[in-house]
This record gives structure tokens, sequence and C-alpha cells, in this order.
């Protein structure tokens, strides 16, 4: 299904549960599911019998879907170095600006009259992270081969090194909020947190 339609990840946008976890938190999140006709969600008639009758009779999709989850858990717990591509994040903030810049010219941004718009700075530090993800991602290439080539014995040094690098990964989306103003406000959104320190 997924070559089918030609499918790729996407932004998550703002509409489900992972927003906190996602925008305040700076947590890796990630949403999927399967599309299909319109079901009545959050009325009295979503519930179990509706989705034995006409949502998914058999279950098969939902079994589908946690078979994905585990698979996904398993190749998350078991790789030495965390399978997180962070070129595919860069080239995507690479696109997403082209995109917000085709908007914006759309829109009749530099347009007469109208205030500067310029997105050079953004694009600059968008092309700056498939730099440095590039290079982070070497480092992990790096470490498999020599891993490979020493009969997968690691030294306690490269042991602390695969450990401090899965860290960093880990932390990616952490690492781009503003931790210092506000407690955990997004780089992306200025607006204080809903709840504040007392």
């Amino acid at each position: 299904l997924w070559k089918k339609n030609q499918s790729k990840l996407g932004t998550l946008g703002a509409g489900s549960d992972y927003v906190a976890f996602q925008d305040i938190a700076g947590v890796s999140s990630i949403d999927f599911g399967f599309k299909g006709e319109k079901f009545p969600y959050h009325s009295v008639y979503d519930n179990y019998d509706w989705m034995v009758k006409h949502g998914d009779p058999g279950f098969t999709y939902h079994s589908m879907m946690a078979q994905i989850w585990g698979l996904l858990v398993l190749e998350m717990s078991d790789a030495p170095i965390l399978p997180l591509s962070l070129n595919s994040y860069a080239a995507a903030l690479v696109s997403q600006v082209e995109e917000l810049n085709k908007f914006a010219e759309e829109k009749g941004a530099n347009g007469k009259g109208k205030v500067r718009w310029d997105v050079g700075p953004l694009r600059a530090a968008a092309h700056n992270a498939v730099i440095k993800a590039a290079a982070f991602e070497m480092w992990g290439r790096q470490w498999s081969e020599i891993h490979w080539e020493n009969g997968n014995y690691e030294s306690t040094v490269m042991m602390n090194a695969r450990l401090e690098h899965n860290s960093r990964a880990a932390d990616f989306e952490t690492l781009l909020l503003d931790l210092e103003q506000g407690g955990g406000v997004s780089l992306l959104f200025t607006r204080p947190l809903y709840k504040r320190d007392c």
C-alpha cells in the first residue's frame, strides 16, 4: 500500500495528542495509520461494534498496524546506532523552506508597497543543516566499519562515543527548542507555555 500510493513521510502538523510532546517537550514523534472512508470519529458510534461491522472487519488493518509498530520498536531498540536519518530531516527542511518561499510569493510577498520578504537566512540555515547532518551520519557509518573490522569488538572509548552519538540523535528535536526562554518554548512558537511554574 505504501508503494502503491507513492507515500512518503510528511510533517505532523498540529492535529493530535503529539503536539505537546513535539512542540513543547521536543520529543521526536511519529503518527501513522491507514486512511479510508470517513468514520464516526469521536461520536457515540465510534465504538467496537462499528469497527467490527464496518471499519475493519476481521481487524486486518489493526493487525498490520500492530506488526508495523512492533517491527519499528525492534529496529529502534536493536540497532547499535539509532536508525534516525538526519539527512532526510535536513533535506525536508530545505524543501519546506522553498515551499514557504513559494507560498509567500503566491500571496504577494515582495510586491509593490509590501514589506520585503527574504528567505535567504532561513535557506542558508537549512543548507547548513544538510552539511551538518551528512557529517553526523558519516560518523555512524565509520563506527559501523570500525566495529565490523574489529570482529564486532567495541572498545570502551568507541562505546562511549557511540552512546554520545545516539544521545545526540535522540535529543535532536529537543535541541531545536529554546529551553532557556520560558522553560521550553519552541523557536517556532513564541507564545508562553500553557502552564507556568508557580
